[in-house]
């Protein structure tokens, strides 16, 4: 029984060992020819996943013959390993091939744009799918972002204040420049939910491009809180802006006096009322000492 089963297990070594060389050595005929053999037991077990991999085209009659083979079945997940490397280098023969045999890719994961756009027409996009695409690449690519939202009869399907939500909290500039030519992407949302998301996360870039459509109204505590973190250039942008009040929190001078910015010092004392001033010039007295 002990001698049977290694004289099994060394026909399937044998068999294995050459449908390694055949893939390896591009021989087609002999790739086809293990695989049709009646007496060739391969499982999941011990399939030779790693080795068939591969990094250029040429692979597609390779992936078809296994395809067609009575193993699909018995080793269904080397048709996602095919397409993953078929992915890497954009060999679409090989991504029809997996396709048209049942794979069901996640379009979430692709990060090339030409890739996606084949894709998306092959694809069935059901249910939130597509909402769910247009959350994840506004704040991933503006591109594929931009592709998504051309599929005009699908633009109901997604909760536009969440989408612009995300791109502002992710920092993706291009991503919120292509949401803000939509007038269904309103940057004012939630009591100005895409400014604050986009200055909590340091987002600068995007605050300033907020920030030139004059129906946003900024946080009271964002030019203090600019100032607390040392973002004195960022502070001094913010001051150019005529919405930001100086008299809201006057006390956030402090930051600059300390960090000797007599420059945001001198625009303080310029527009603050005359009581904020009274205090203003309390707080240089009391915190010059410690300017560097």
């Amino acid at each position: 029984m002990i001698h049977e089963y290694r004289i099994q297990k060394k026909i399937l070594d044998d068999h294995v060992e050459l449908l390694e060389h055949s893939w390896n050595t591009n021989n087609i005929k002999l790739f086809r020819m293990i695989l049709t053999a009646n007496f060739l037991t391969i499982s999941s077990a011990t399939f030779p996943y790693r080795s068939l991999r591969f990094n250029q085209s040429g692979k597609a009659e390779f992936v078809r013959v296994f395809c067609e083979s009575k193993y699909l079945k018995q080793v269904h997940p080397l048709l996602y390993q095919f397409f993953d490397d078929a992915l890497e280098i954009q060999d679409f023969d090989v991504i029809d091939i997996t396709l048209s045999y049942g794979y069901e890719p996640k379009l979430l994961y692709i990060e090339s744009f030409e890739v996606f756009r084949y894709l998306y027409q092959r694809v069935p996009i059901v249910g939130q799918t597509y909402s769910s695409y247009v959350n994840h690449y506004a704040a991933n690519d503006a591109k594929i972002l931009q592709f998504l939202l051309d599929d005009t009869k699908r633009l109901h399907e997604i909760n536009h204040a969440t989408v612009l939500n995300g791109a502002c909290e992710s920092g993706n500039l291009e991503s919120v420049s292509v949401l803000l030519k939509y007038p269904m992407f309103d940057p004012t949302t939630g009591n100005n939910t895409p400014i604050s998301r986009a200055f909590l996360n340091q987002h600068y870039d995007v605050v300033k491009l907020l920030l030139t459509d004059h129906r946003v109204t900024p946080p009271v505590q964002m030019l203090s809180s600019a100032l607390a973190r040392y973002h004195f250039d960022f502070a001094l942008e913010l001051l150019s802006d005529d919405r930001f009040d100086v008299n809201e929190n006057i006390s956030a001078i402090r930051w600059a006096i300390m960090r000797n910015r007599m420059d945001i010092v001198d625009i303080y004392r310029e527009r603050a009322n005359e009581t904020n001033r009274e205090i203003l010039e309390s707080l240089v007295k009391e915190y010059s000492q410690y300017s560097k």
